[in-house]
């Protein structure tokens, strides 16, 4: 199991960062998101270093509360396209990190709970392991380097 270092940047930086429009994108077949997400791959563990200069794991509460935000997010983003996405249909996830993730393991685990939240919303499926299961529903991922952190979804039908 490897550790994961977590670099946190100041607030100035944050607030002068821009990422993409974050306006839905509509076409007649395509849909595109982006969100202002950063993505952890969910197979290592996070190390997070305490106010003793020492590294410890990440508390369980710290995951519960990026999963749920991740989630949310999801929720509200694909509230506004709704009415547009057809099933069956391919979504591709694409990362945007100044690193890259290993693309076999690390960037689908890294789209877990992104994938799960947006595979029920689409589906109508919300029990927990089965949305992203269904017939017609096919996922792929991708990731570009990037300065800025960010997520973007393609949902083509």
């Amino acid at each position: 199991m490897s550790l994961v270092k977590i670099e946190k940047k100041p607030k100035e930086l944050l607030e002068k960062e821009v990422f993409l429009d974050f306006s839905p994108k509509i076409d007649s077949n395509r849909v595109e998101l982006n969100l202002n997400l950063r993505t952890y791959s969910e197979a290592q563990t996070i190390a997070v270093k305490k106010k003793n200069g020492k590294y410890t794991t990440e508390h369980w509460t710290a995951k519960h509360k990026r999963h749920k935000k991740q989630k949310n997010a999801i929720f509200w983003a694909y509230m506004e396209v709704r009415e547009f996405v057809k099933y069956p249909c391919t979504i591709t996830f694409v990362r945007y990190a100044p690193k890259t993730l290993d693309a076999h393991d690390n960037l689908p685990m890294s789209f877990k709970w992104i994938c799960d939240a947006l595979a029920a919303e689409i589906t109508g499926e919300h029990r927990p392991g089965l949305a992203d299961n269904f017939e017609g529903l096919t996922i792929k991922y991708d990731q570009v380097k990037s300065k800025v952190y960010g997520v973007k979804i393609i949902i083509e039908f």
